[in-house]
């Protein structure tokens, strides 16, 4: 008697990594599948001109953020007028060329360091300035501390932007092994014969599956990162309060 190869049972490829893919892939996805029952859908009124230019604003706006997959709008820097009411500084902070600034700018900006010891090294800088000039070198600080936190903040956002793309390419070879996979199971199914051919759709079952799960994990991982650069926001709005408390004007 011959023993039928076990091949696991195909879920429809195309399926699975649509539950799998990133937003943007997705979206894709449905939009493409809601094509086939357009004739169906009532006929939509047509837009007036602020509708219009309002959809077309919003079009563009998301083509711009194509890698950007976090549900966080996307802020490519911060500036002073978001959390800053002091002296007047650069609008993305300035680097400072004061030594004793850069070396505090290097510690405060440090998330492993706690914010109660982040206020008590503001405080000993401030403690030690000239009363005449503290104003003036705490706003210099908090302008170096933007500049800095745009800097990293910077690379967390292309970080973020380049995982994306990895993740959208990964979704899209899902897609066309997913397609491999079908057919090899069709083969294996349509001649229970075939050693051959129940082997190679094994292997692409195992391979299929194994990078599915691959993706899903480090789809997982997506909303940790999207969180980033929120609390470095966060963080850095934390510090600007600190020093402004500091200050008399």
């Amino acid at each position: 008697m011959t023993r039928r190869f076990p091949v696991k049972q195909m879920r429809n490829p195309l399926c699975l990594s649509a539950a799998l893919v990133a937003a943007p892939v997705l979206l894709a996805l449905l939009g493409g599948a809601g094509l086939s029952h357009a004739q169906e859908r009532p006929a939509t009124p047509p837009q007036s001109a602020q509708d219009a230019a309002a959809s077309e604003a919003a079009t563009a706006a998301t083509q711009a953020n194509a890698d950007w997959p976090c549900v966080q709008h996307k802020q490519p820097v911060l500036t002073a007028a978001q959390m800053w009411d002091g002296p007047q500084i650069a609008s993305e902070g300035a680097r400072s060329q004061d030594h004793d600034i850069t070396r505090l700018v290097a510690i405060v900006v440090s998330r492993r360091l706690s914010m109660d010891d982040v206020e008590k090294d503001i405080k000993a800088f401030a403690d030690a300035l000239p009363a005449d000039k503290r104003d003036a070198k705490l706003a210099e600080l908090f302008s170096a501390v933007l500049a800095e936190t745009n800097t990293t903040r910077a690379s967390v956002v292309s970080g973020i932007e380049k995982f994306q793309r990895r993740q959208n390419l990964r979704s899209h070879k899902l897609e066309v092994d997913g397609a491999k996979l079908a057919e090899l199971v069709k083969v294996s199914e349509a001649n229970l014969k075939d050693q051959e051919a129940a082997r190679l759709a094994q292997e692409a079952q195992n391979s299929y599956d194994w990078d599915a799960r691959v993706f899903q994990e480090r789809q997982q991982n997506m909303p940790i990162a999207c969180e980033i650069p929120v609390l470095i926001e966060q963080r850095t709005f934390a510090i600007a309060q600190a020093i402004r408390n500091l200050m008399k004007n």
